[in-house]
């Protein structure tokens, strides 16, 4: 996952996207499918150590970076959203009955 983080930092930096680099909010929140996080929820925040290489360093450094749990209680605007990485579509429809042909 470090790996996959390093090479979206350098293709940021290098291609010079200025509106990702220096004015994007970046919110970075675990899935409890991710490599290294536990199955159960809520999650934790992931390491700095991951994002490391993502964020870079010197004048070319990706700079609004947010690590967030999971789930995230987020406020935008003055209103409080709750952001959750989990497929609840898939939970719901594993209990879901198909209709009955009479």
């Amino acid at each position: 996952m470090r790996m996959y983080f390093n090479q979206l930092g350098q293709i940021i930096r290098e291609q010079d996207y200025e509106c990702l680099r220096d004015l994007t909010q970046w919110i970075i929140m675990p899935s409890c499918t991710d490599i290294g996080v536990c199955k159960v929820l809520p999650n934790f925040r992931m390491s700095e150590y991951i994002i490391q290489g993502f964020k870079g360093n010197g004048p070319q450094m990706i700079k609004n970076i947010i690590l967030a749990t999971n789930p995230s209680r987020l406020s935008f605007r003055g209103k409080q959203m709750v952001f959750c990485r989990y497929n609840y579509f898939k939970k719901i429809k594993r209990n879901h009955l198909d209709k009955l042909q009479l």
